[in-house]
């Protein structure tokens, strides 16, 4: 049910740690660096697992950072991205997926979308406050499922990526918001 490849992931990381050495960077942090792209591509492994046997579908794909579709049940991944940040990314869109099945018990969430009068609701501050209030979410329920497969993300990894994003929905959900 997934489109992850383990041993391409580590063949990707070795081309990019001797690319690193060729260029001169410092042998240390580039090693440094390929090791911490091993342990995240043995953690995205995990991850995945976890996906495929709640009938999710994981791919790697040439597009900004992640999402996930609830129509599809499938979470698409940035390629381009080392894997520390896939692996953040794929916590949090699992935190989407979570959240979707909570969704009926919890009224809180629907996605975040408000169904409702068309433009209106959706270029709305409720709406961007109920999108940036379900983003806050699925980190903490990405970090939840971290700890729960026990993976070896550090929370200052994990939190440096949370704020970068998170000031982004931020920033929209108060620009010409009404």
């Amino acid at each position: 049910m997934s489109l992850f490849d383990e041993e391409a992931a580590h063949d990707r990381s070795l081309r990019r740690f001797e690319r690193a050495v060729r260029g001169g960077r410092n042998g240390r942090l580039a090693e440094n660096s390929w090791w911490g792209d091993r342990l995240s591509i043995r953690d995205i492994a995990a991850v995945v697992d976890w996906c495929a046997g709640k009938g999710l579908r994981v791919e790697f794909v040439k597009r900004a950072n992640a999402v996930f579709d609830r129509n599809t049940m499938t979470i698409s991944i940035a390629s381009n991205v080392r894997p520390p940040r896939q692996l953040i990314y794929l916590l949090h869109e699992c935190g989407h997926y979570m959240i979707s099945t909570t969704a009926a018990k919890d009224d809180r969430f629907k996605m975040g979308y408000a169904l409702g009068d068309g433009f209106t609701t959706e270029r709305g501050f409720p709406h961007k406050l109920a999108c940036v209030e379900e983003e806050f979410e699925a980190w903490h329920r990405g970090w939840r499922l971290s700890r729960r497969l026990k993976l070896g993300i550090k929370r200052e990894q994990f939190d440096a990526v949370r704020r970068t994003c998170l000031r982004t929905y931020m920033a929209w959900g108060v620009k010409s918001g009404k």
